[in-house]
């Protein structure tokens, strides 16, 4: 019964519920599948994006060039992720004149395969920044809605897991609550779900990740799941 209850308070996290702070701005991220096409280009690319990406609501995770871990199924070749202060504020930035005006860049720089915004639940307040963060990454889909359902339900009214908090504390664990969250779909077909946690370092991601803490939930199947190191 123990066992069951933290599975849902996992599942709490990374759905995000909480009726009380659904007025608040929800956090966003975008993601952006690619392959580098010529490292000189890219870099000249970063210097002037940033800062209009900062000016939009937006801070880049350092992501793009880090080392990425297989878990299941094929990852992509190197990951764009963005932190937003809202999904409205992502999407007026990919509609924004500079965004358009650049493409011509960022067509010799990379080649996009797919990309796409996720909402976070409304808990999540953003993920610290700092060196060699880790990302884990899962792209799911619902099995059993109806046992999903229930699972949220009864995790809603559990306990906190004193074993979970101490271990998200030890990896500097830090759910987005992404899954079943709103999704935009720019380029190519976005996953059905989408789950993002953050971590201290690519080790201590590795270390939640085999613990007996994290079980999968039964009503959800994983299509691909990696690991993404900030570069930076």
């Amino acid at each position: 019964m123990k066992r069951k209850i933290t599975v849902l308070l996992a599942l709490v996290a990374s759905i995000g519920l909480g009726a009380a702070a659904q007025a608040q701005t929800k956090k966003a991220f975008s993601v952006g599948e690619v392959e580098i096409l010529d490292k000189a280009a890219y870099d000249a690319l970063v210097k002037v994006s940033t800062p209009e990406i900062q000016k939009a609501g937006g801070q880049g995770l350092g992501t793009t060039l880090g080392k990425i871990v297989t878990i299941t199924g094929q990852p992509p070749k190197a990951l764009i992720l963005i932190q937003w202060d809202s999904l409205e504020k992502a999407q007026a930035y990919f509609n924004s004149p500079f965004y358009k005006e650049t493409e011509p860049q960022r067509a010799k720089a990379f080649k996009t395969s797919r990309a796409y915004t996720v909402e976070a639940g409304p808990m999540f307040t953003g993920f610290t920044q700092g060196p060699k963060k880790a990302y884990w990454i899962r792209e799911l889909e619902v099995t059993d809605q109806a046992a999903l359902d229930r699972a949220t339900a009864a995790a809603a009214t559990a306990s906190p897991n004193p074993a979970l908090q101490e271990i998200s504390r030890q990896t500097g664990r830090q759910a987005s609550a992404t899954a079943g969250q709103k999704i935009v779909t720019r380029v190519g077909e976005a996953p059905k779900r989408f789950a993002l946690q953050g971590f201290a370092s690519l080790e201590q991601a590795q270390t939640f990740i085999k613990s007996p803490l994290n079980t999968p939930v039964q009503a959800t199947k994983t299509i691909r799941e990696y690991i993404v190191e900030a570069a930076q």
